[in-house]
């Protein structure tokens, strides 16, 4: 399970927070230009599994699972984006595929290494406190997905919509969602 939330929320922090609209515009000029959204993806894995990149089978699904996200968001902007159809489906659908490559992956490293031990005394606590980990994945996800994904809704209807966050909402969602979230931590 934490292999699994440690790769979700790599891709969440990559696909939402850190794809700013020049690396999304890059994305969309060419397979290379991709590399930037690629490359931001293997480093936010290299944080997130810091703790197991001694072993050499983790930097290779880390480096592979790169690779295959590049492709195929390649895939996806040469099918969909440019096309200026179906945008909210082709969106949706990437993001499925990528959670179901993504979980594959981290089935497979878990049958391979070991959880690390938990202790409260050090920064491997973090990595694998799933309170945590999921916290900052849906905070993710309530905050930069919500906006980014009500945009595409938008763009489906007015293809010339030009995508601005608007951070007061963003941040409005994200107290509100806290809140409860501690909440729940609080009373289990």
């Amino acid at each position: 399970m934490e292999l699994f939330l440690l790769f979700a929320l790599a891709h969440v922090l990559t696909d939402y927070p850190l794809q700013t609209n020049w690396i999304y515009a890059q994305k969309t000029r060419g397979f290379a230009q991709g590399i930037f959204h690629s490359g931001t993806l293997l480093c936010c894995h290299l944080v997130l599994f810091f703790p197991y990149l001694s072993d050499q089978r983790v930097s290779i699904s880390i480096i592979g699972l790169a690779a295959v996200h590049h492709l195929q968001d390649y895939i996806k902007i040469q099918l969909f984006d440019n096309k200026g159809r179906l945008i909210l489906y082709a969106y949706l659908l990437d993001q499925v595929m990528h959670v179901a490559i993504f979980g594959g992956i981290a089935w497979v490293t878990s049958q391979y290494i070991m959880p690390l031990p938990l202790t409260n005394t050090d920064y491997v606590f973090w990595y694998h406190d799933p309170r945590v980990l999921i916290y900052a994945i849906l905070l993710i996800i309530v905050t930069f997905a919500w906006e980014t994904t009500s945009f595409v809704y938008r763009r489906d209807k007015q293809p010339d919509l030009i995508f601005q966050r608007n951070y007061m909402q963003m941040a409005l969602r994200g107290a509100v969602f806290t809140s409860i979230y501690l909440g729940y931590i609080w009373l289990i």
